[in-house]
């Protein structure tokens, strides 16, 4: 949420906010689910962290999602040594390092510099997750199973990606996906009859 309150209009939210009372709000919205209502609320984060810490499996599908999109730039032989040196600490890396990387979807940029190791580095951030507040968008829950959306706003179109790994750790059926040029975002769908 914070990098998308650096441009809220880029980040598809309708206007600048405090983020302290929005997560505030957001507290107080699943404790009352809860308390009120006996719903169980399940945050993205923490159940995938959970499921992913448990089945090695899902940690790996993970981990595999995260280094696709960690870009890193350089010289070939700087990119390369990085990368190479992040695949080499995989088992040093906790589980919510790789949702990190999958919510902000970093690209690290290098530059050698004069001296003993030294290198500038310069970190940017393509297209972050900041909409994940809003899960209903990423999918719509039919009686077959869980259908993906393609998400009609390049800044959301990754949100799905990473939902749907949720999803799987659950063991809940994806029943379809958007594809193509074809849109369709859970807000969007209106279970009608059969």
């Amino acid at each position: 949420m914070f990098l998308g309150l650096l441009d809220p209009e880029a980040s598809l939210y309708e206007r600048a906010f405090s983020r302290y009372r929005a997560r505030s709000e957001h507290d107080t919205l699943q404790r009352v689910l809860k308390e009120e209502f006996n719903v169980n609320v399940l945050r993205l984060d923490k159940t995938l962290a959970d499921a992913a810490d448990r089945n090695s499996e899902i940690r790996q599908k993970l981990i595999d999602m995260a280094l696709s999109v960690l870009k890193f730039d350089g010289t070939p032989s700087e990119a390369d040594e990085a990368r190479n040196q992040m695949k080499h600490d995989i088992d040093l890396y906790d589980t919510n390092h790789f949702i990190d990387i999958m919510l902000l979807r970093p690209e690290v940029h290098l530059k050698s510099a004069t001296g003993a190791s030294a290198a500038h580095m310069r970190i940017t951030s393509s297209d972050p997750l900041s909409n994940l507040y809003f899960m209903r968008d990423q999918q719509a829950t039919t009686d077959k199973g869980i259908f993906m959306s393609r998400m009609s706003k390049p800044q959301r179109r990754h949100e799905p990606e990473f939902t749907e790994l949720l999803w799987k750790s659950l063991n809940l059926p994806i029943a379809g996906r958007g594809s193509g040029n074809a849109t369709i975002e859970g807000g969007d769908f209106i279970p009608m009859k059969d």
